[in-house]
């Protein structure tokens, strides 16, 4: 619940207030509700998802998730408390799908140039796709006004890549 960032797209701290975790038990009687009226599958979501439980419980959630059988994560959002890109492909990155990162649409990819699109876009990829679990998408929707010849830098970027330009 809530969240610490002031992002200039997101009212969330404003009706939500600071981060807080809500206690896994809740989220685990959510689940088996759900599951119980026949959910084949459950999305969390969540900014700062290696956060979570911190507050309450000293230890991050992504670990937790793993062993009950999580294996991909969405959004992934780098700038967020805890999801530095490095620190997730390391820390799970054999055990989960990183699907979003690419490209921060809070400050590069409005507000950059879009050689700091390129460039943030292929550390992006260098960093979460060796050994595969990386599929390569903006970390939110795409903002109004985002320059046309960023956006198109960011897609350049990516088939660069995979061309292995």
């Amino acid at each position: 619940e809530g969240c610490d960032n002031t992002c200039n797209f997101c009212a969330i701290p404003l009706f939500r207030g600071k981060h807080k975790s809500r206690p896994k038990e809740d989220l685990i009687e959510q689940t088996r509700k759900y599951a119980g009226k026949g959910v084949k599958e459950i999305n969390l979501i969540s900014q700062h998802l290696d956060y979570y439980g911190q507050d309450l419980y000293g230890e991050k959630l992504l670990p937790s998730l793993i062993r009950a059988g999580f294996d991909i994560i969405n959004p992934v959002q780098c700038s967020a408390t805890g999801m530095d890109p490095r620190h997730l492909k390391q820390a799970y990155g054999r055990d989960l799908v990183f699907w979003g990162g690419g490209v921060d649409t809070q400050h590069t990819l409005p507000f950059g140039t879009p050689d700091q699109v390129r460039a943030e876009v292929r550390e992006r990829l260098r960093l979460f796709s060796p050994d595969g679990g990386f599929v390569f998408n903006s970390i939110h929707n795409i903002q109004a006004r985002t320059p046309l010849p960023n956006i198109l830098a960011m897609l350049e970027a990516v088939r660069a890549f995979n061309a292995g330009d």
